[in-house]
């Protein structure tokens, strides 16, 4: 997915543009910018701002928006009258759904949006598919006094009002726990968490930035939401104090989640991977050592969806983002530890026949054997499944296959040690 952020640039790369691409890549995205203003800041304090050009600010986005597809926008830092209007009139006709993230003042002090440009700002929320403030820029937005999470609800739907489609506002602190208040057509509800407790510079773009690369994807404001939230919450656990000043936020990347993106780039971006997409469509998993439970196990939370003769991911990497991969790893891997990575594929005499001529092992199991209580256990079936196919196996097999059954497709199980080991051999089958 591609993710645009028109925002201002952050040289402590906590927030602002640079935040938004780190964001964006620890997501599996490919991220543009267009930069609408420039500050001066680090971890300690804000020394200044000057906005780009208006006529720039729109030459930047005709330049993106003229040439490449967008799948999202985030509206970060627009800090003037007349680089909101830039703004307005570049996005005319763009019809990708929009996050706008209302940056009023940086954490290290600093104006990020001059007070006489706030109603020209409140013309861009119904270019929104969701706004995202903390409680004090609801405040200043709507005039409503947010000083409790029992506050939010109204403020949050006066933003609506004001021609938001969804409004999230975030970080409302109440003891221990931090929650979010979300606004949508449907209702009003609030996503939870345990309060971390550590200033972090560049967590609420993180949030922001979390929230459209979701929402490229595909999925609805309720889940995007909370895929955001934990991203975020990871950002600040990962900050770390670079300067003299506060900490500043961490892109939520592990080396094994680098490995994984990797992997799943190269897979949809090979020639013909649509003819290995099995109906249900494809997942992958890789899992961490010695792994208890799918929470364990990192996957997309959605699926690898097959697109024209292509494919393209429909969701980001989440641990616990798969049942049915997650749980052929976990019966795998309890046999032969190093194995730590599935994908499903579609099976089809032809494929076999390529596994066969590259000297895979592939073994099978029939799902006509499977006991009734198994079958009624949530991922029971493919536990079941993958157990049944290695009794007796001396060593780890490549694959593993069914022939389908009642209300179930037939299927492919490729196994590896790790994500690249399942891209190799899926490039051995094309």
């Amino acid at each position: 997915m591609n993710v645009l952020s028109i925002a201002g640039s952050d040289p402590s790369s906590g927030a602002g543009i640079q935040g938004d691409l780190r964001t964006f890549a620890a997501l599996g995205h490919n991220g543009f910018s267009v930069v609408t203003a420039v500050t001066s800041q680090n971890s300690s304090g804000f020394a200044g701002a000057e906005p780009v050009s208006p006529g720039l600010v729109r030459s930047q986005m005709d330049s993106v928006l003229g040439d490449f597809r967008v799948d999202a926008i985030k509206i970060g830092m627009v800090y003037s009258s007349k680089v909101i209007g830039a703004v307005r009139s570049g996005l005319a006709g763009v019809t990708a759904p929009m996050v706008l993230d209302p940056v009023i003042e940086s954490t290290t002090g600093g104006t990020l949006l001059q007070k006489e440009a706030v109603p020209d700002y409140l013309g861009l929320l119904p270019l929104a598919f969701a706004v995202t403030p903390n409680a004090a820029e609801a405040e200043a937005l709507t005039g409503v006094r947010v000083r409790a999470a029992g506050d939010a609800p109204k403020a949050a739907q006066r933003l609506r009002d004001m021609g938001a489609r969804n409004v999230i506002i975030t970080g409302l602190e109440s003891g221990g726990s931090v929650s979010d208040c979300v606004c949508t057509e449907s209702g009003v509800y609030s996503i939870s968490a345990r309060r971390i407790g550590r200033q972090v510079h560049g967590s609420g773009c993180a949030y922001s930035a979390a929230l459209a690369a979701s929402i490229s994807t595909g999925l609805g404001i309720d889940e995007a939401a909370r895929l955001a939230k934990r991203y975020a919450a990871d950002s600040i656990r990962q900050s770390r104090r670079i300067g003299g000043g506060i900490a500043v936020a961490g892109a939520s990347t592990s080396g094994m989640e680098s490995e994984m993106q990797d992997a799943v780039r190269r897979l949809v971006g090979m020639e013909n991977i649509h003819r290995l997409i099995p109906e249900v469509q494809m997942n992958f998993g890789y899992s961490r050592t010695r792994p208890r439970s799918r929470q364990d196990v990192l996957a997309v939370q959605g699926r690898i969806v097959r697109s024209g003769r292509g494919a393209i991911v429909a969701g980001p990497l989440v641990f616990g983002g798969s049942r049915h991969v997650a749980s052929a790893i976990l019966q795998m891997n309890k046999k032969f530890p190093h194995v730590r990575s599935a994908l499903n594929i579609r099976l089809g005499q032809d494929v076999l026949k390529r596994m066969q001529e590259n000297g895979m092992t592939v073994l099978s199991y029939d799902r006509r054997g499977e006991p009734d209580d198994v079958r009624r256990k949530e991922g029971g079936s493919v536990s079941w499944g993958i157990r049944t196919a290695l009794d007796g196996a001396a060593s780890a097999p490549d694959a593993i296959f069914h022939e389908g059954g009642p209300g179930k497709e037939p299927m492919i199980m490729v196994f590896g040690d790790g994500p690249g080991d399942i891209v190799r051999k899926v490039g051995l089958l094309l």
